[in-house]
């Protein structure tokens, strides 16, 4: 059995932000300007409200919100009119506000290692998902919406 079914994605964000955090203690490299860290910080606040919004929208679809299992229901509305993966989208912003707002640069290299963590672990296992259960029909979104943004 494959390590991949344990991984779930909130696992990758708190390893992220422990490797920001140790990053910016340990190897403390360049400096952000105070502006730019203040925004971090509201950027890593607004990370976690796509997750909340899409977990609620995926209740009221009843389809489950778990990468491993198989959906019920094709949600195209709300946030996912404007990506595929509101949820990572929004992790990787609260990674980014959170490199930002300890101020030193090295951290932000955090923040493309997670997105293709996720894109290979979940997201490319997720889209095969979706498009053998709905076909046409999300082959038809894919090219309306983007992946991330």
């Amino acid at each position: 059995m494959s390590i991949r079914k344990y991984l779930y994605p909130p696992v990758v964000l708190v390893a992220g932000l422990l490797m920001i955090v140790l990053l910016h203690l340990l190897i403390p490299v360049g400096e952000v300007p105070g502006w730019l860290s203040r925004l971090g910080g509201v950027l890593f606040i607004l990370g976690g409200a796509p997750g909340v919004l899409v977990i609620r929208q995926f209740r009221q679809a009843g389809t489950t919100i778990h990468p491993h299992d198989r959906s019920s229901s094709l949600v195209t509305e709300g946030l996912f009119r404007y990506s595929r993966n509101p949820i990572y989208l929004g992790m990787a912003c609260a990674l980014l506000g959170a490199a930002l707002f300890l101020g030193s640069l090295l951290p932000l290299v955090v923040v493309p290692l997670f997105m293709w963590i996720i894109q290979s672990q979940f997201i490319v296992n997720e889209e095969r998902m979706l498009e053998d259960k709905f076909g046409e029909a999300y082959r038809v979104y894919k090219t309306r919406v983007r992946r991330w943004l």
